[in-house]
């Protein structure tokens, strides 16, 4: 006990600046503007306030009781709670208080004078960059004060509003206080955003980020005043910059895709009708390189401006539409305008719905592919319906020399040979549907914006146009008959998708890349995709589980096929043919069909097949045979005065008994596979022929894929799924059918 008294009473004080958080000395370094920093001992015994005082003192620094410390790094604020997590070498700096700071300029932003109001909306953002004055500001209905001076005063500080602008969608994102946006404050945003070249990129992304986060009545209030002409301008003749555009652009696609159905086809009829996929192209993606940002940004609204087609696709035709009776008859004496029946005289007087009869011309409708005698029926299948109809009007109208051969193509063809022009048409609209996306509600992982989309006014129509064209002309190359509409269909759309991948270009680069291509290239490129497919599939784990389950049975049925060839026999060139004595020019030997006995014997070349075991006089139990040698080794070979060669390599011999033996050989490299296997499955040796081999490869490869059809194009798991656990019970309830209710 004295020892340890002893040891304490001498152990060395500690430093003061060691102690226990929150006492004692720290050694830190205190700067603020215009003064030069100092060193400064800080008591964390004396009040935070008294340590302020002291400090401003050494400065001389009038009115101590407004400034406060802060960390120079973090610009956090210290308090009397947070005091004790300063360490010795903290760099600090003084400080206006945040409450101070906010009170000077709110007061400073209620000022009347246009000058001083614009140098605190300048500074603003750099000003109340601190969580503590961000609250303080909060909290004084500083946000506001902003918004209503910049509705106020916009005119004369317009130029100093984006930052401002900013900083008032940053606090409220971070605070949720959107209600503080009215709608005169909406209206004047959206008027920057179509206007200002001051402010347009801050009104644009303030609006986007309301849209998102803000309630329905901010969505409400932009859509009952924003105008698609003043987002065209931005994409137009406004001169913004790429940047500007770009946030056009996110505003525009949120403000589609947070609309109601009906709202946003609206929305889209007038996009459509201001051709703004066009401005887009020579505006945005020719004047800069494609961000990830901006590739999103152009593949979203391609997914949103193609819905409005995706809805077309669906949409029946309307027999009590007098549009659509219109473009119907338009498109019907087209037709016979191309097939060189009537001239398409009076066509233009028809677009007014008014003055449509729904008399349609009579019209071969064979020649025109039509299933159904009245023409309106035709067009109510969806999908397809009103969009097939409007596609095929396009093409007729708008390419009218290529509609022509067509026509004129199906004149030498018989009538199951012709190209079925409206069923073709329905066809084509599927697989441009298809291609480009239309019924994609967002953008897939898979999905990227397409050049000729933007690059052309009426995208979907044209590539359909392009389509037709491919269309008729595969069917020419494949010798495609009536029935073969879908067949041709799929290689147009892997002819068509094919280009698009490899070949993202304008709409000039893709019309080339078409005609480029031909049937035969498609073909090839479909066997090798199939190939790689199928390769990709064997090669799985539950592939080759399965192919290594199915691989006896395989092999027991080659086995099998070269026994079946051993018991029917063949006729052999005989070796001792020119011997003296030998009239005999082949050797017949056979199976028996136990399977134990080889059957053989000298005889002429008959057409009689088997050669019945009576006539072979010759018999070899299988036990007795000892050895089955090939080639070159073989006894017969070796006595032969030829000289061995190509003829040797045929030649296969049985050694039985002591030193007997059989010779054979064989004309042909299959045969002479097909006998030797035999024999050995009959020794009980492997199968070793590369014929053999192959045909083992080849059944195998043929049983899986039959057995894998319903799994084509999945994903196989590399492991199996687990196995549930057994029941409790085995005790099964049975109910009778009648027992279900109704």
């Amino acid at each position: 006990m004295n020892s340890l008294r002893r040891s304490s009473i001498n152990a060395p004080k500690p430093h003061p600046s060691s102690g226990p958080p929150g006492s004692g000395i720290l050694k830190v370094a205190v700067q603020t503007e215009g003064q030069q920093p100092l060193l400064y001992e800080l008591d964390q015994k004396q009040p935070l306030l008294n340590i302020v005082r002291d400090v401003c003192s050494k400065w001389s620094l009038a009115n101590p009781d407004k400034y406060c410390l802060q960390h120079s790094d973090t610009k956090e604020f210290i308090t009397e709670k947070t005091r004790h997590q300063l360490k010795n070498g903290a760099l600090l700096r003084v400080a206006e208080l945040p409450k101070r700071t906010v009170t000077d300029i709110c007061n400073a932003l209620l000022s009347r004078d246009p000058q001083e109001m614009a140098r605190t909306l300048s500074t603003l953002p750099q000003t109340i960059a601190e969580e503590e004055r961000v609250q303080e500001f909060v909290s004084k209905s500083g946000l506001k004060i902003l918004v209503t001076q910049i509705l106020t005063y916009h005119e004369k500080l317009e130029d100093s509003l984006a930052g401002p602008i900013a900083f008032a969608r940053k606090l409220l994102e971070t605070n949720r206080l959107w209600e503080v946006a009215s709608e005169p404050f909406i209206i004047l945003l959206l008027r920057f955003a179509n206007a200002s070249p001051y402010c347009s990129e801050a009104a644009f992304t303030f609006l986007t980020s309301g849209i998102r986060n803000a309630s329905p009545l901010f969505l409400e209030a932009v859509l009952m005043n924003v105008s698609i002409k003043g987002i065209t301008a931005v994409f137009g003749s406004h001169p913004a910059s790429i940047d500007t555009k770009v946030a056009a652009l996110r505003f525009l696609n949120t403000l589609l895709s947070k609309s109601e159905l009906t709202k946003r086809f609206e929305l889209l009829q007038e996009v459509h009708k201001k051709y703004m996929p066009e401005l887009i192209y020579k505006n945005i993606i020719t004047k800069t390189g494609i961000t990830d940002e901006l590739a999103f940004q152009l593949t979203t609204f391609q997914t949103l401006y193609l819905s409005l087609v995706g809805k077309k696709l669906h949409s029946p035709y309307d027999r009590e539409d007098k549009s659509h009776q219109s473009l119907l008859l338009s498109f019907m004496m087209a037709c016979q305008a191309s097939m060189g029946r009537i001239r398409p005289v009076g066509i233009s007087s028809l677009s007014s719905p008014s003055a449509v009869s729904v008399e349609f011309p009579d019209v071969d409708t064979s020649r025109m592919g039509l299933m159904k005698s009245e023409p309106s029926d035709e067009f109510q299948e969806v999908p397809g319906g009103l969009l097939a109809l409007e596609c095929l009007s396009h093409f007729t109208m708008n390419w009218s020399e290529e509609c022509d051969q067509h026509f004129v193509s199906n004149l030498s063809r018989t009538s199951s040979q012709q190209c079925p022009f409206v069923r073709g048409g329905f066809a084509v609209v599927r697989i441009v549907a298809d291609i480009l996306g239309v019924m994609r509600k967002s953008p897939g992982p898979d999905s990227h914006f397409l050049k000729i989309f933007f690059s052309t006014r009426s995208c979907f129509e044209d590539v359909f146009s392009l389509a037709m064209q491919v269309f008729n002309k595969t069917w020419r190359e494949m010798g495609a008959l009536t029935v073969d509409v879908d067949k041709v269909a799929t290689v147009v759309k892997k002819h068509v998708s094919l280009v698009l991948m490899t070949n993202n270009a304008d709409w000039t680069a893709f019309k080339a890349g078409l005609w480029e291509m031909n049937y035969t290239k498609i073909s090839s490129v479909i066997e090798d995709e199939k190939s790689r497919v199928d390769d990709t599939t064997s090669q799985s784990a539950p592939a080759k589980e399965l192919s290594a389950r199915i691989s006896p049975e395989i092999m027991e049925l080659v086995k099998t096929q070269r026994l079946n060839t051993l018991v029917a026999g063949d006729f052999f060139p005989n070796w001792k043919e020119k011997e003296k004595g030998r009239q005999k020019s082949t050797v017949c030997c056979r199976l028996h069909s136990n399977r134990m006995v080889l059957h053989w014997a000298e005889c002429e070349l008959t057409n009689v097949t088997p050669v019945p075991y009576e006539q072979l006089t010759n018999k070899i139990q299988i036990s007795e045979v000892r050895e089955l040698v090939i080639g070159k080794d073989c006894p017969h070979v070796k006595s032969s005065s030829k000289k061995p060669g190509t003829w040797s390599n045929f030649a296969f011999a049985l050694m039985y008994n002591n030193d007997d033996h059989i010779g054979f050989l064989v004309e042909d490299e299959r045969t002479f596979a097909s006998w030797v296997d035999g024999l050995r499955v009959l020794l009980k040796q492997p199968m070793n022929e590369p014929s053999s081999l192959a045909d083992i490869e080849m059944m195998l490869e043929m049983e899986l894929k039959v057995r894998l059809l319903n799994v084509e194009n999945i994903k196989l798991p590399d492991q199996p799924p687990k196995i549930p656990p057994e029941p409790a019970d085995f005790e099964f309830y049975y109910q009778a059918e009648e027992d279900f209710p109704p």
